[in-house]
């Protein structure tokens, strides 16, 4: 029987991030087996420019905001009225 209830997450791709996410999901999971999560990987331009120091570029907000306004972009998306 296949869920119709439907959560994605979005997340980093790095190891860290990827870890840190499947655990919040298993805990999402315990808390509420009736939904079914997807991981979705966003790549940001702190994960592209590797040569350059954080604080030269805008800090950790950085990989945030991207992720935010990613996440807000594709809110419609995967929203059901």
């Amino acid at each position: 029987m296949a869920k119709e209830k439907q959560i994605v997450v979005g997340s980093r791709g790095s190891k860290l991030a990827l870890i840190q996410t499947n655990w919040v999901i298993s805990e999402l999971k315990r808390l509420n087996p009736e939904f079914e999560f997807q991981i979705e990987k966003i790549t940001t331009k702190g994960d592209k420019i590797t040569d350059a120091p954080l604080s030269r570029l805008g800090g950790v907000g950085l990989f945030t905001k991207e992720l935010e306004v990613a996440l807000i972009g594709k809110k419609n998306r995967y929203c059901r009225s």
